[in-house]
């Protein structure tokens, strides 16, 4: 039977899970403040715990615009990840073990089911074997080898190696995309065209823990970038969307777009849905995104299955909370503002999401000094009215930081 709320939501962050090199771009202060998100994907009756309180004019904001905002806890302790600090804080270990609620993390890991074991609690995830199978590249091959999926060529090297492989596979294969065991959103990740790009591999690996593999492929000329979104519970494998993500020439995510024009694509139903189902048989259970390619030869190719909360998956699931058809999710936008009241300012209400015009920006992350940029989900009900109000945004903070650059 699948499982039903109200849950929990505890979406604490830990680096080292994630990829290597990750601390060094998100300090474990942005790294906690990213929990608050967890309020576009809970249920009004659910909770919340953050590390922080939230910023009050945001809050209003979205209530402001039609969202029924589900309750929040914050946690008082000490510590570097958000499981520390709700452990460290007794009275708020109190309220969860009375509240009695399932802990929905926003991915499945040793902290978190520790968490749940010692608040006496449910704990809704994957088995942490198969988070950890999952997450480490090394695996991807081998796992859709098993669900009979089509394939890239595919080599493994330690650390201690894959300078040197990469530079024989250059020479013998040409272009190459090499990726740490462990990446994300362009960590870890390298494009090799030419022998300066080793060198920056060889500089970039020195994070990487000493057992770290690497798995190393031939470049392929991509086209489109589809996430696919699914929700598995044990009756059902819900398909939540198709958007097309937006990469940069080092492959850094740039953010997505919805719909993808590959959401009726055949084989990339037929592939998601396959490897949906498997997951679903190795008890995998929650969100999980699928991260493909398509060349320009139109061929199709899993190339991560992410076994987690992804960026794309909240404004999916507002969408259709809000009743709208497309988004555009920009991140790291540099608005030069803290706090929502300077943002709002800066941006103007007609840009903010109007619930009668179904259209309009809701910021997914406020700025703040630890991290001066915003993250925006851009709503309406179709993508080039999304392309438009982007556009409209892009041009009034270019036109703010032109004023204030100005002698």
């Amino acid at each position: 039977m699948p499982q039903h709320g109200p849950f929990i939501h505890v979406h604490s962050l830990e680096a080292s899970q994630l990829g290597d090199g990750l601390e060094s771009g998100l300090s474990p202060a942005v790294l906690l403040s990213l929990s608050v998100r967890a309020i576009f994907l809970a249920a009004p009756d659910d909770l919340v715990v953050v590390d922080r309180e939230p910023d009050p004019n945001w809050i209003e904001y979205l209530e402001r615009v039609g969202l029924e905002l589900p309750q929040l806890s914050v946690a008082q302790g000490g510590g570097e990840t958000l499981v520390e600090r709700i452990t460290d804080d007794a009275e708020l270990c109190a309220e969860l073990r009375d509240n009695g609620f399932p802990i929905k993390p926003y991915m499945g890991s040793i902290q978190n089911q520790t968490l749940a074991h010692q608040l006496g609690l449910r704990y809704i995830a994957p088995d942490n074997q198969l988070v950890d199978r999952l997450n480490h590249k090394s695996n991807l091959d081998h796992i859709l080898q098993e669900i009979e999926l089509p394939r890239i060529q595919t080599e493994v090297s330690t650390k201690d190696q894959i300078v040197h492989d990469a530079r024989s596979a250059f020479e013998e294969h040409g272009a190459l995309m090499i990726r740490s065991d462990l990446s994300i959103g362009g960590h870890g990740v390298w494009r090799i065209e030419n022998a300066q790009d080793i060198d920056e591999l060889a500089n970039g690996i020195k994070v990487a823990n000493p057992d770290r593999k690497f798995i190393w492929q031939p470049l392929k000329a991509v086209t489109n970038s589809p996430n696919v979104q699914y929700e598995i519970s044990d009756d059902s494998c819900n398909l939540l969307g198709i958007s097309a993500q937006r990469m940069t020439e080092s492959f850094a995510f740039g953010g997505n777009d919805y719909p993808s024009p590959l959401s009726e694509n055949q084989s990339i139903l037929d592939q998601s849905k396959r490897t949906a189902h498997w997951l679903q048989s190795q008890g995998y259970r929650g969100l999980v995104g699928l991260d493909f390619i398509v060349t320009t030869n139109k061929e199709v190719f899993i190339v991560e299955i992410n076994p987690r909360v992804n960026t794309s998956t909240f404004p999916l699931i507002l969408s259709h909370r809000l009743g709208v058809h497309a988004f555009k999710l920009l991140t790291g936008v540099p608005t030069q503002s803290v706090g929502f009241a300077e943002l709002e300012s800066l941006v103007g209400s007609n840009l903010l999401y109007d619930q009668h015009r179904k259209e309009g920006i809701i910021p997914l992350m406020i700025p703040t000094k630890d991290r001066p940029v915003c993250d925006v989900m851009v709503f309406a009900n179709t993508r080039e009215e999304t392309e438009i109000i982007a556009a409209q945004l892009n041009d009034r903070l270019e036109a703010i930081h032109s004023a204030r650059s100005a002698p």
